[in-house]
């Protein structure tokens, strides 16, 4: 797939109207950019351990990125459910632009949240995009590091990397699985005095699976953790939802439709 994307977007920024910042008003601009994009995808529907590998490629006046994503399944012997395991590597060839940081990867997947441009080719629908805390702003996608909770660090601006494994629990005839994400960024893009490798592990329900699953992190790295602290982020606040309605789209239902 090669694609050419065009974005105008509106954006609203305060700006001080007395001197000092004492009081702000909302100034809206148009910002545009323009972004090329390649995409390579393989993949096996077999009945038996599928895969797919989807390798792509994107370019625009502020960066070139990389990147490759593969998928594996591993069946329980005699049920159609089992162990999913998901790899993502990818690297920047050029950021040397002041707007490169805008485009970096993201260990927390793909945000909602006004800050967090993380869908910036708006290939993704979500429920609202300028949400910062609600249950409408814990809405993500399982992209780039894939990681189940949600943290403003870790936001690689050369290199990523990550595994994220999902297994069914074998006989339990329940719609819950077990989850685990370990990833690592280049040291540029940690946190100062944090580890290396940053990981969470945790329970879904998924209901059903890829379409709408609710994540519940209970174990997180001392990163993470330290995060989550300093924010006073609640039990309840960590918790995530993937609400896929690309896998909605009528046309594709039908068209990956099988029996």
């Amino acid at each position: 797939k090669i694609r050419n994307i065009n974005i105008l977007r509106d954006e609203t920024h305060s700006v001080p109207v007395v001197a000092g910042g004492i009081e702000y008003t909302d100034k809206k601009s148009l910002y545009n950019y323009m972004i090329n994009h390649l995409r390579y995808s393989l993949k096996n529907s077999r009945t038996i351990n599928p895969f797919s590998i989807n390798i792509e490629a994107q370019q625009s006046v502020d960066f070139i990125k990389t990147s490759i994503e593969a998928f594996y399944t591993l069946y329980f012997e005699k049920e159609e459910k089992g162990i999913d395991v998901r790899l993502f590597a990818g690297t920047f060839i050029d950021n040397s632009s002041a707007n490169a940081g805008k485009y970096r990867f993201r260990l927390s997947g793909f945000s909602p949240t006004r800050f967090n441009e993380s869908d910036y080719l708006y290939d993704y629908t979500f429920l609202n995009r300028s949400e910062n805390e609600g249950v409408l702003s814990q809405q993500f996608y399982e992209q780039d590091g894939g990681f189940k909770i949600y943290t403003a660090g870790s936001q690689a601006q050369n290199w990523m990397a990550a595994i994220n494994v999902k297994a069914y629990i074998p006989k339990l005839g329940l719609p819950i699985r077990v989850f685990g994400d370990a990833g690592v960024v280049d040291a540029d893009s940690r946190i100062k005095g944090s580890k290396s490798l940053s990981y969470d592990a945790g329970f879904c329900i998924a209901l059903p699976a890829t379409i709408f699953e609710i994540y519940f992190p209970l174990v997180y790295s001392e990163d993470i953790k330290n995060y989550i602290t300093a924010n006073k982020i609640s039990f309840v606040e960590r918790i995530r939802v993937v609400l896929n309605f690309n896998l909605l789209n009528p046309f594709d239902f039908l068209r990956n439709f099988s029996l």
